[in-house]
């Protein structure tokens, strides 16, 4: 990084430079039970993996109503 001046494990401990550390990688399910419960509103059965206690909370829900654009809407 700087043409070998010093190593970089000295310069992150100097602080002069961050070298990262790789990311904790998480499952599916795991990414949608960090979603706040007042959200799960807004997902799908299709989706799988849902939370647990998922299906309680949808049942409060009303289905998703669709409207048909009228006639000479172009």
């Amino acid at each position: 990084m700087f043409t070998n001046t010093l190593p970089e494990r000295l310069m992150e401990k100097m602080g002069k430079i961050y070298r990262g550390r790789p990311l904790a990688v998480k499952s599916r399910k795991e990414l949608l039970a960090t979603i706040k419960p007042q959200h799960w509103k807004h997902l799908r059965e299709d989706n799988g993996d849902l939370p647990d206690g998922w299906e309680a909370r949808v049942a409060a829900t009303s289905p998703l109503r669709i409207f048909q654009s009228g006639a000479g809407c172009e």
